[in-house]
């Protein structure tokens, strides 16, 4: 029974690393992302692959102008391993674009406000250290895209 109770709130805390993951890129508070991901923690989504702080500050940067950004999660699965973990997170993250401005890639300005909608899955392996659980390694798939109906 101990180790049940255990292995579900190893499970708990871990979700709720991935809900203020969501949090911090959606209010855009740099300290709330940062506190997810080991300090040697890797990255490897959309075009980047690298350091997780480094892909957090340029996640930052580029919802910043963003007026909206929302991320939501779906499925979750954990497989714990004593202090690892790995787990597979599915997203929707609904972002409103401005007509104009400083955006790139996803997130460049078309003229006209835009609704751009991604799916996708975040591919996490985890560690406790500490006694925390952090994310090692993350990579991010975008499975789908697609733009909104507009305002």
């Amino acid at each position: 029974m101990a180790d049940a109770t255990a292995g579900l709130l190893a499970k708990q805390e871990i979700l709720e690393v991935l809900h203020r993951y969501c949090r911090g890129i959606d209010r855009r508070h740099a300290e709330l992302l940062k506190d997810c991901f080991h300090e040697d923690s890797v990255h490897e989504q959309g075009g980047f692959k690298g350091p997780s702080k480094d892909f957090c500050a340029i996640a930052l940067e580029r919802v910043t102008p963003l007026p909206v950004t929302h991320h939501q999660l779906g499925s979750v699965l954990i497989e714990l391993a004593g202090d690892a973990a790995k787990s597979e997170a599915y997203f929707t993250a609904f972002h409103r674009v401005p007509a104009t401005g400083p955006g790139q890639g996803l997130f460049s300005p078309t003229g006209s406000e835009r609704d751009l909608f991604v799916g996708g899955r975040y591919l996490d392996s985890w560690a406790r250290r500490d006694g925390r659980w952090r994310i090692t390694a993350r990579r991010g798939v975008y499975d789908w895209q697609g733009p909104g109906g507009g305002p």
